[in-house]
């Protein structure tokens, strides 16, 4: 996909369980000490992480909502339209329409 040819693709898509494994750790242990360093627990990091880079993408560039989606690591576009607007309020295109940089 576009957004896989510019390096995209698979840096949001990793899973809670692919860092507790990468740090050597059990997902349980890793979750307990994630969230007394940083208050949250790794799942919300990584939601509000990737609603972070799906906003950037939506704001800058004129991919589609489902290769946005894909991009941050949801395949389903809905579940992804749905974090997105649990954590701004607005649904991806809502918030595209009121936030896009003009574009010539």
């Amino acid at each position: 996909d576009v957004l896989g040819s510019r390096g995209l693709g698979d840096v949001y898509k990793r899973q809670v369980e692919d860092i507790a494994a990468q740090c050597g750790l059990n997902r349980s242990y890793f979750g307990t000490i994630f969230r007394q360093a940083l208050g949250q627990t790794p799942q919300e990091f990584l939601i509000h992480y990737r609603m972070i880079k799906a906003a950037e993408l939506l704001k800058m560039t004129q991919f589609s909502i489902q290769d946005i989606a894909n991009a941050v690591g949801y395949s389903n576009p809905l579940h992804f339209s749905r974090a997105f607007k649990k954590v701004y309020g607005l649904s991806p295109r809502t918030w595209r329409n009121e936030n896009q940089i003009a574009r010539n």
